[in-house]
């Protein structure tokens, strides 16, 4: 008998719930639910039509930007490299797309082309490291001009391609029998190799990186050595990349970081922005006639650009 009424109570209040409930959905609180969800879908439609409208203006904002300086670009640096030589070393991992704009820009700036470089991945190899410092003692012998009195195996080898590809004239100078020397025994050991054949020893040694992901804490740490050894008796050096490359394990940020390295390479990171290739030929330019610099968009202390004042012989 206590079973059967303890059954009968529980299926009265199942009843009873859906009862209520069903009054609930169809009383006076229906509306208020209804209203409320109709309130909040509105505003929800309201905030996404207005994110929308910013993204809009944001597209069409930066579409005009790349416009501008599609036109203004060219003119600003127009000449403003007229007798300069500058060669190009591309490190691993560099997009093809921003080699291209720096290429594109300094020759909108006049200046010449001295030879397109490749870095090989054996450079940053640790374990490459006995063999670099074996083949920069093998290939100075016999060679002028390479100072090998400051640094380890990366700033050696650095000092070794500066004379090969660089030189302390803004001009450019010759390819000599040195320097064909040198690039030959770099090539045959996968270190580095020429697109082509060079036409000049350059002024300004521009070296093109990639992000973060092609590089690691000990990979920057080695091209930046390699930049300061480089810009021993190079007339100017200049790194630039990627925005991502001035952050992280990125190339530009190991130079920055070190305060020694900031005061004799000049970097440019955002140079897969439209307005990068611009900025490296103004900071060819700037660091030809006033030294190092770092520029860019990312914690860059010299600003976006340099002054526009700095001329060479002022």
């Amino acid at each position: 008998m206590i079973t059967f009424r303890y059954h009968i109570v529980t299926l009265v209040s199942v009843f009873l719930a859906l009862a209520i409930g069903i009054a609930l959905g169809g009383g006076p609180l229906k509306g208020e639910v209804d209203n409320s969800l109709v309130k909040e879908l509105a505003e929800k439609k309201a905030s996404e039509s207005r994110l929308r409208g910013e993204l809009r203006d944001a597209r069409a904002g930066l579409q005009y930007t790349d416009r501008v300086l599609a036109e203004v670009g060219p003119a600003v640096i127009n000449g403003t490299l007229k007798g300069d030589t500058v060669a190009l070393l591309v490190l691993p991992g560099a997009q093809q797309a921003n080699v291209s704009r720096v290429q594109d820009a300094l020759r909108t700036g006049g200046a010449e082309i001295g030879g397109t470089y490749r870095v090989g991945a054996k450079v940053s190899d640790a374990a490459q490291r006995q063999l670099i410092e074996q083949l920069t003692t093998e290939l100075t012998d016999g060679v002028a001009g390479v100072d090998l009195s400051s640094g380890g195996a990366y700033e050696h080898l650095g000092a070794l391609v500066g004379r090969a590809i660089g030189t302390n004239r803004s001009a450019g100078t010759r390819v000599d029998r040195g320097a064909t020397s040198i690039l030959s025994g770099l090539a045959t050991a996968e270190l580095i190799s020429a697109d082509g054949e060079p036409t000049q020893r350059a002024g300004t040694v521009v070296i093109v990186t990639g992000d973060p992901d092609a590089t690691n804490e000990e990979s920057a740490e080695v091209y930046r050595r390699f930049a300061q050894g480089l810009a021993t008796d190079t007339a100017a050096v200049v790194v630039t990349g990627p925005a991502s490359s001035a952050q992280g394990t990125g190339v530009i940020r190991a130079i920055r970081d070190d305060v020694a390295a900031a005061k004799e390479v000049s970097t440019v990171d955002s140079v897969s922005n439209p307005a990068g290739g611009v900025v490296v030929a103004l900071v060819i330019e700037s660091t030809l006639a006033e030294g190092a610099g770092q520029y860019g968009a990312v914690e860059a202390s010299d600003g976006a650009v340099p002054s526009f004042n700095a001329s060479r012989g002022s």
